[in-house]
Parts: C-alpha cells; structure tokens; sequence
C-alpha cells in the first residue's frame, strides 16, 4: 500500500488527513480493483460470489462458486460503519 499512496500521504498534515488517503485507498482496493485470482473479481465482489454463489458479472461461462468452509461470521466480516466508528478523529498525543 505504501508504494500506491506514499506521496498521497507525505503531503498530509493531520491524522484526519491520513486517514482519509487510507479510507479512500483500501475503499479503491476493496470494491474497484479487480484480481485474477479472485476469479476477476474485486475483494468484496468475490466475498458476496463465495457467500451467494451468484458471479455478478455477465459471462457465458461463469466460474462455479467456491468453496468456502467457514460462514461469514467466522470469517470476521464487519460493517462499513462498525469499521470506523471505533476509529478516533484525531490520535491522542503521548506524554514523553
């Protein structure tokens, strides 16, 4: 991730800052960057394929569903809003 966004974030002044050039980074790597292996699918897209067996993309030829041995709540999926709202806005500073 570094080498995708390092730039973004030496230009960043604040933790707000940061945080957002990550937001934006894992939201583009987790709903619009699409993978080979992932049966040309981005993360999440291949997450909803495993747990519904529905490829979402207009194929002829969709791959079968894989596989998957543990249920999503075993798989730690969370919320997009339980995510981030443990995340504080501003990190506390510490005392030397």
């Amino acid at each position: 991730m570094k080498d995708h966004i390092g730039e973004k974030v030496k230009g960043c002044e604040t933790y707000g800052q940061v945080k957002s050039v990550i937001d934006e980074y894992m939201d583009y790597y987790n709903n619009e960057r699409y993978q080979w292996k992932l049966a040309k699918l981005s993360p999440n897209e291949y997450y909803q394929f495993c747990v519904t067996g529905k490829y979402p993309l207009a194929a002829p030829n969709p791959p079968p569903a894989p596989k998957v041995k543990k249920s999503p709540k075993e798989l730690g999926r969370r919320s997009a809003e339980n995510r981030t709202s443990a995340l504080p806005e501003e990190r506390p500073r510490r005392e030397s």
